[in-house]
Formats: C-alpha cells, structure tokens, sequence
C-alpha cells in the first residue's frame, strides 16, 4: 500500500497500525520473530524462516519513505543492524533479500525527502554497514549460475523433471529478480543485463512467471531496470514470414511509443514451420513464440496422485468423489488446487459447503459458469489421501457426453501435478 499510494489514495493510519503491528513482533536483538505460518514452502527460501526481518525491513523502509509512518528510530536502526548481523549466507534465498533490503536503504538515505517526517532518521551508511553489504554482493555474485550462454540466474538447486530436463522455479525467479533490483540499486546496471535476458525467457505463455509471487517480483526488476537504462524512442517495423514448402509473410508489426505496451499477435498457418525475422528501425521489441496442443491422453502424475469417480445411480442424489494425496519429495506441499471440469449438461450444487465440512480441508471455492469448472483451494495436501465429494446435478441431458478432466497442483509449483479424466453415465 505503501508503494501504491502514489496512484491511489492509501489511508495512512490502516497502515500505520500495521505497522504497530509488525513492531510489537520485534524481539530484543531486533530481528522479527515468526508468528503463523506460510502457505507455501516455495515462498519461505528454502524452508528457512531467516527471510523474515528482510521482508519487514523493506516494508517499513517504504512506509517510512512513502507516507511517513511513525517508526521508533531505534528500532528500524536495530532491525537493520540485525539483519546484517544474522544472515545466514548458507541460505542463498535470505541472503539476497536480506542484500535487496540494505541495498534498497542504501538507496533512500541518498534519496532523502523534504518531508522531514518521510526522512530514515538516526540511519546512516556507516563504514562497517557497507561494508556488510559489498560482502553479501560478492558472496552472491560469486554463486551466480552462468552455465547457460549469456545468462546469470541464481538457485538452491536445478530442478530436474521426470522427463529427464531442467525447469525453472519459482525461487530461481524471484531471487534473480531481487538481485536485478540490487544491482540497480546499486548504479550497476550493467552486470544485471544477463540476469535481465535470463528472466525475459522464462516467461510463460500468459506473459507471467512461475507463480503469482515471483511474477509481481520480476516485473518490478524488469521495470525498475527498464527505468534506468539508456532510453531509444521506439519506432521500428518487424517483419515476421515463415517458410515451409512455400514463403509467406504473415505480417508487419509497427511498434512505436504509442503501442509500446501493447501485445500484438500473428497465427502461424502451418506447423512445423521456420520463422524468419527482419526488423527496421530503431528501440527494443522481444518476440514471443508459444505452442498450444492437445494431448491423447492424460500424463502421468508428478508429485500428486488423484482420483475422479462419478455416482449417478441415484437420481435423488448424484455426486462426484474425488481423492488426492501428495506422493512428491518435499516434506510437505504449499497451497494446492484441485480443478474439477464438469461434464457437459451438469453444474455442482453449492460447491462452497465444501468450506464447512470440517474434514474436507478445503479453505475457498472459486465457480467459473463461464468454463463450468470447481477451484476448491487447499492449505496443503497431505501424503495420506484425501477425499471430497462434490453434489451434482443434472441441468440437460446430452447424448454421449464426453469425459471431463479433474487436475490437482500446487499453486508455486505447477510442475508437481496430476490430472484424471471421468464421466457420468
């Protein structure tokens, strides 16, 4: 909210008892203790919780800067020397948030305000301060990945899919994005340009990320790195032509600055085809190619087992059971979803009394008319099964209906899936 109120209007006490709040947390070394858990062990790095007092740090550095909450002087300056003083450089997560949050100080105390009640007052860029924070730089930079052309990433650990090939995570997202934010912070733009390159391709086929969280990540680095380097106006054509049997230009793209933030798209006429690019003109553009198909079959699980099983033998009383257990390698799973397609000529009846049935574990129920699908959320899914069972009924009747598909996932990490087809007969 605090960043937000600069574009719309933010009531400034809601955010000032938050921030008494998070204060009444802080623990006499001045580091913050946890309270609650998080949903999802893909957002705590690497299931460590010393990423907490540099989440914190950065939200009351925006909120003191932005609209000048009261904050104790001492205490921010003890929650920052705090945060130097424990990090935990084994973890490679915390550490580059808790070097994104002193870089982000860094850059305020030279930033200073005119409004004296938006001033980090009592803080200052002491020697041994910088110091810490080179140290964290060099020690980060130092892990960096390069073992891919042109590109720096960080990660805890490559994640290789059943298939035999490396994916991205969502952690490795959103670390390379805070450091894309330090180095800019920093006045280093330059050595965040391969972290830059590597981000722009692992862009899915939405124009998001992994998941929500390193999404809201990457596109403030991007657009935080967007702001700071050299600025050619754009005006520029791309010519786009594929060749198969035969050549055919499909199209010329104008990009200028009255466009720039507009998506422009073009079908392909044939597959497989090659694609040849010419461009005239000068400015930035990336082009995207994105693959849609269908499958024959369902793939097999990964990380999740479920099951589907319709019950229409009872007119009265016609229901959908189904069951899912986490058969992955974590410990235990985030946030999971259970995406349940209805069968064409049926609808759920009041899926949201999932939500009260005590044993069915289920936290929120999204119904999209539109698609005819269920989006039961759940806190986490165990290791032993878990069944619900979803009220149905019949609204028309359809000759040969086809099968509907059932898919369970984890929010973070949608590789860890698994999906079944059922029917009603």
């Amino acid at each position: 909210f605090s960043e937000a109120s600069q574009y719309i209007e933010v009531d400034t006490n809601l955010v000032q008892r938050s921030v008494n709040w998070l204060m009444k947390g802080q623990m006499e070394n001045g580091c913050f203790r946890k309270r609650g858990y998080v949903h999802s062990s893909y957002l705590k790095g690497g299931g460590s919780d010393d990423s907490l007092t540099p989440f914190v740090v950065t939200a009351l550095l925006e909120a003191k800067s932005r609209i000048g909450v009261k904050i104790l002087p001492n205490k921010l300056v003890e929650a920052v020397d705090c945060m130097l003083r424990t990090t935990n450089t084994t973890d490679i997560y915390s550490t580059i948030v808790t070097a994104h949050a002193a870089n982000l100080l860094s850059n305020k105390l030279k930033m200073q305000s005119e409004d004296k009640r938006k001033n980090l007052d009592n803080l200052e860029m002491t020697t041994e301060r910088k110091e810490q924070i080179d140290d964290l730089m060099e020690e980060i930079t130092n892990r960096a990945n390069t073992s891919e052309p042109g590109s720096r990433f960080w990660d805890n650990e490559r994640k290789l899919s059943k298939w035999g090939y490396y994916y991205t995570s969502s952690e490795a997202v959103e670390m390379t994005a805070y450091n894309v934010m330090s180095f800019t912070l920093r006045d280093e733009v330059p050595k965040a340009l391969d972290s830059v390159k590597w981000l722009a391709r692992q862009r899915n086929s939405q124009g998001g990320f992994v998941s929500t969280q390193d999404t809201v990540v990457a596109l403030q680095a991007l657009s935080m790195y967007a702001q700071r380097v050299t600025r050619i106006p754009l005006d520029m054509t791309v010519d786009v032509t594929e060749k198969h049997e035969t050549v055919n230009k499909l199209n010329t793209f104008t990009l200028n600055e009255k466009n720039s933030l507009l998506l422009q798209t073009q079908k392909l006429t044939k597959l497989p085809s090659k694609l040849v690019l010419d461009t005239d003109g000068a400015g930035c553009a990336m082009v995207q190619t994105v693959l849609r198909y269908n499958m024959p079959e369902v793939q097999e699980n990964n990380g999740f087992t479920i099951t589907a099983q319709g019950n229409t033998n009872t007119i009265d009383d016609p229901s959908l059971k189904i069951c899912a257990a986490y058969t992955g390698s974590e410990e235990k799973t985030g946030m999971v979803l259970i995406e349940v397609e209805l069968v064409t000529g049926w609808e759920a009846v009041s899926p949201e009394s999932l939500k009260n049935e005590v044993d069915s574990g289920v936290q929120r129920v999204e119904v999209d008319e539109k698609e005819n699908k269920v989006v039961l959320y759940f806190d986490s899914m165990p290791k032993e099964e878990k069944c619900i069972t979803l009220e149905l009924k019949q609204v028309m009747e359809i000759e040969d209906a086809k099968e509907a598909l059932v898919t369970v996932y984890d929010y973070n990490n949608s590789k860890e899936s698994a999906s079944v087809l059922y029917s009603l007969n």
